[in-house]
């Protein structure tokens, strides 16, 4: 299991090779953040995330429908609003208990 210092050791790459949204044109890169939240606390994260529209598209897995204890979440974003999802795990994991369960860069296959 991740922490969150090692997300951002992890997917630090800030390497400042161009723009950021041009690599997505080409590279078609999405950060794949899966967590970890209690069901009390996942309307209140469902929430904030919905409130910065744009930054990410997020989901519940379907595995973690029917735990009577937590959530998983899964929430991808471009690398352009890679900093701003980091810091908006952050502010969550300041507000509830959130576990990174896992994050990666991967192939967005949407043709």
């Amino acid at each position: 299991m991740l922490d969150y210092s090692q997300v951002v050791t992890i997917l630090g790459d800030r390497d400042g090779r161009g723009d950021k949204a041009e690599r997505y044109l080409f590279s078609k890169e999405l950060l794949l953040i899966r967590l970890r939240v209690s069901k009390r606390d996942s309307v209140l994260a469902y929430f904030i995330l919905e409130a910065h529209e744009g930054i990410c598209l997020f989901s519940t897995t379907e595995e973690s429908i029917n735990s009577p204890w937590s959530r998983d979440l899964e929430i991808k974003c471009t690398r352009e609003f890679t900093d701003d999802l980091l810091l908006l795990v952050d502010d969550l994991q300041r507000l509830m208990a959130v576990e990174v369960l896992a994050a990666s860069f991967v192939v967005d296959g949407k043709e």
